[in-house]
């Protein structure tokens, strides 16, 4: 039953681990989301910190248990020779015990050798579908005083993103949308993005282009609605170039849509790079309130090739819940300004 979900998982981890288990090596945090409701993240800092989202419950207690429950299923899957307790799963594990010492043995008596590259890590917790992303969010979660989250957006193009989002919620609600680019210069030409990979790696903008008028008519709602726009905001550098613009104070979320290193396709440790000064530049620079969330929107491919979870916990984050990106949420661009649309399912938040 769900209320000894608990009691199981500790001895699922008692045989994973082979010890008994400290107070610290189960961490529960209960967030309070819509509707009266509540979602709890599991934690498993023995377990690489691997961390598990149970779907939303009424009692904070349930909560958890859901929690611990979506933990269990997980590890019986990920770790199925620990947990067979047949007499040939026994033998097994003796065998294995001894492979291990002898492999110790050699691997002392043998030269040093260079540690392999660390291979990036799936995120571990359950992908929610596109009717959950405003959820997941958060934006719309008033405190006990009835005041919506402060929110920083980043890297924006026509600003559609933190347009949608706040519509979402009450005119003057606090928002900040930046981008990395100068305002709209009509003296810089609007080049469409080439088709080549070498010569999208060269491409570069210093202005926002104008997007049919999609950018004028954005910003121009966003100032109505409340929200503050700011330009040349480099999201791994926010002390230097946002805090600079006079903008104080933290955020409960803050967001980045599909960030980019370069526009040429395929692997390139460039992004990856640019997670992690993200990640670390939100946190370090005071932006993200205790208990805020930094989120990113990905193509899903993406967040295991860029290693967004690796990238996260270098900057002492945890992962803690993923949702699909619904198809007609905004209009995502390119940095040439020509419309980027995700195929239904492809991201998330």
């Amino acid at each position: 039953s769900r209320d000894r979900s608990k009691q199981i998982l500790t001895q699922v981890l008692l045989k994973i681990l082979g010890r008994q288990l400290k107070k610290d090596d189960l961490d529960f945090v209960v967030h309070p989301v819509l509707a009266g409701s509540y979602q709890a993240v599991l934690t498993i800092p023995a377990l690489e910190g691997s961390a598990f989202a149970g779907p939303p419950c009424v009692k904070k207690k349930d909560a958890e248990f859901a929690a611990a429950a979506i933990a269990i299923a997980h590890l019986k899957e990920t770790y199925p020779a620990a947990l067979d307790t047949s007499a040939k799963g026994k033998k097994r594990k003796a065998n294995t015990a001894l492979a291990k010492k002898e492999k110790a043995t050699a691997a002392a008596k043998a030269p040093p050798i260079s540690q392999p590259q660390r291979v990036p890590r799936a995120p571990t917790l359950n992908l929610l579908g596109p009717d959950k992303f405003v959820e997941c969010g958060g934006w719309m979660l008033a405190d006990e005083n009835g005041f919506f989250p402060p929110v920083l957006t980043l890297g924006e193009m026509d600003f559609s993103f933190s347009l949608a989002l706040q519509k979402l919620r009450p005119n003057g609600s606090p928002l900040v949308a930046t981008t990395f680019l100068t305002e709209h210069d009509p003296s810089e030409k609007e080049v469409p993005c080439p088709a080549d990979d070498a010569q999208r790696a060269k491409y570069t903008r210093r202005s926002l282009p104008a997007m049919g008028g999609s950018l004028k008519n954005n910003t121009r709602q966003l100032l109505n609605l409340g929200a503050q726009i700011k330009y040349c905001v480099d999201a791994t550098s926010l002390d230097a170039t946002l805090r600079s613009q006079g903008l104080e104070g933290g955020f409960q979320c803050v967001v980045f849509p599909f960030p980019r290193a370069t526009m040429a396709r395929g692997a390139n440790p460039a992004h990856s790079r640019l997670l992690r000064d993200f990640f670390v530049s939100v946190t370090n620079d005071g932006f993200l309130l205790r208990g805020g969330f930094a989120q990113i929107v990905l193509l899903t491919a993406e967040y295991e090739e860029w290693d967004a979870s690796g990238m996260a916990a270098e900057a002492g984050l945890t992962l803690v819940s993923r949702a699909q990106l619904p198809p007609t949420f905004y209009q995502a661009r390119e940095m040439s300004g020509e419309v980027f649309t995700p195929a239904t399912g492809a991201a998330e938040l």
